[in-house]
């Protein structure tokens, strides 16, 4: 819980967008295995948070 709270306010909104879609999935029937994959490309995570500068979700995803 530490390294979250270690997080910018972006990265946490990411990771429950990430989140979201990953248990939206495994209600759709998907495995868990199957759901982890959730963004492959910039464009999908893009798409996750469309507000936010391209340049600005590679810093939220590497942290």
């Amino acid at each position: 819980m530490e390294d979250y709270d270690k997080l910018s306010a972006e990265s946490k909104y990411l990771l429950a967008q990430f989140m979201k879609e990953f248990y939206s999935k495994i209600d759709e029937g998907q495995s868990r295995l199957q759901a982890k994959t959730i963004a492959i490309t910039l464009d999908d995570v893009k798409e996750l948070m469309p507000q936010a500068k391209r340049d600005d979700l590679k810093d939220y995803i590497y942290e």
